[in-house]
């Protein structure tokens, strides 16, 4: 029996899949064809874009059903238990089932069929409703550093930076950070999921492509980390010195616009004793760079979610407060200057919207930190913020100096630069 073939389209068009689960939504929709199974399939195209999003263009996978002469003007056929069972094996589970609710000729002597097609969506996390930053790798100003004498690799450097920089963004929670360097990695995942291999739980990540609201990317400019010594006369002991900085120059993006939303250069000087105190050692070259990349991510980050979202009180108990961030952001003992968010500012000339009055209310300090929060208390006993209290009508703002109780860790850092100190006095 000669066979006729048709092809039904099904989008692939998709960039990163975020775990969810799946559901089945149902959808009418029109196709029309110079035979009756190109309508039919038509429908089908037009019921799954309706679903999955219309990107269908070079990107597409062709999926193949083949049809009788016979039965080729049929529409009982095409809306039978069989057809539906070949319709739902070759778009592997995306149509799980459909009815044709009318198929007839055109004015154009084309056809012209309208379905109720069941399509299976996979349903993104809450998370994906963030805001979405696509991190690009930096752009090297040179190919070797020079740190403690020792050369490290501009690739070793940009991708410790950029380890260093996701992590620090993903603890914030929130921001979805979209992968950018492994697209590699994650497009042979995709081609598994597209292969017919997998359940139709995971076929229901195509089309789900998550596309970037902000770009971040930038130059990394210099690092540097220079060592002197020199002998003492009375002891013979010889003293080392170091004495560095880090300078990256970076941009936030917003894609839709194609506008420069923040720029800023980060310039971050270390010398021996901060080192030391950070590290607990004098380390190595990696060592040291590792120190000055993770300052220098902390600190973009920190600019960027204050830019977007700073930092706000969630709950107010009397004097006890909830900070709605957590992650190594924050440290114990820390302490904050809190705003009172009032109304909104707009520039007079452009009338952009440019943020909103805040009035100083009080100063929080962090006791304990948590994953996802973080718990403090207000500094000022006369203050009370719990009357008429509303999640982010207070923010946090810039980060008071004050004397604290050192933890353990500061403990034997200072304890080093303590005893290193006193050993020059000795000599000299």
């Amino acid at each position: 029996m000669l066979l006729v073939r048709s092809l039904l389209c099904v989008c692939l068009y998709m960039v990163f899949p975020v775990q969810a689960a799946t559901e089945y939504i149902e959808v009418e929709a029109v196709g029309y064809g110079t035979t009756l199974p190109e309508a039919v399939n038509s429908a089908l195209v037009e019921a799954i874009g309706q679903v999955q999003g219309k990107g269908i263009d070079s990107n597409t996978q062709f999926i193949n059903t083949e049809e009788s002469l016979d039965t080729n003007d049929d529409s009982t056929y095409y809306s039978s238990e069989k057809y539906i069972s070949k319709v739902k094996e070759e778009t592997k589970g995306v149509v799980s089932k459909y009815d044709i609710l009318s198929a007839g000729k055109s004015e154009g002597a084309g056809w012209e069929v309208k379905v109720l097609v069941s399509v299976a969506k996979y349903r993104r996390k809450a998370s994906a409703g963030r805001k979405r930053i696509a991190i690009r790798p930096l752009r090297m100003s040179r190919d070797i550093y020079t740190v403690s004498g020792s050369r490290v690799k501009a690739g070793d450097i940009r991708r410790r930076f950029s380890e260093a920089l996701v992590s620090r963004l993903v603890q914030t929670r929130r921001f979805t950070i979209l992968d950018r360097e492994f697209t590699e990695a994650t497009e042979s995942e995709l081609n598994l999921a597209a292969s017919g291999d997998v359940q139709v739980e995971e076929q229901a990540r195509l089309g789900q492509k998550l596309v970037a609201d902000y770009v971040l990317t930038g130059s990394f400019e210099d690092l540097s980390y220079e060592t002197s010594s020199k002998k003492m006369r009375m002891t013979g002991r010889t003293i080392t010195n170091g004495d560095g900085y880090v300078e990256i120059g970076y941009r936030l993006i917003d894609v839709a616009l194609q506008q420069v939303t923040f720029s800023d250069t980060v310039r971050i000087p270390i010398n021996g004793e901060q080192l030391l105190s950070t590290t607990g050692w004098r380390g190595g070259k990696h060592a040291i760079a590792s120190s000055l990349l993770d300052s220098a991510a902390e600190k973009i980050a920190k600019t960027i979610t204050d830019q977007i979202y700073p930092m706000a009180l969630v709950s107010v108990k009397g004097s006890n407060v909830v900070i709605g961030q957590g992650g190594n952001g924050l440290k114990p003992g820390a302490r904050y200057n809190v705003y009172q968010r009032g109304e909104k500012l707009y520039d007079p000339y452009t009338r952009e919207y440019i943020g909103r009055n805040e009035v100083f209310c009080c100063t929080v300090e962090v006791d304990r930190v948590a994953p996802k929060t973080s718990y403090g208390h207000i500094v000022q006993k006369d203050i009370d913020l719990a009357q008429g209290f509303t999640a982010g009508a207070y923010v946090l703002r810039e980060k008071v100096n004050v004397a604290k109780e050192e933890r353990s860790s500061d403990k034997i850092g200072k304890k080093l630069v303590s005893k290193k100190k006193k050993n020059n006095d000795d000599d000299w």
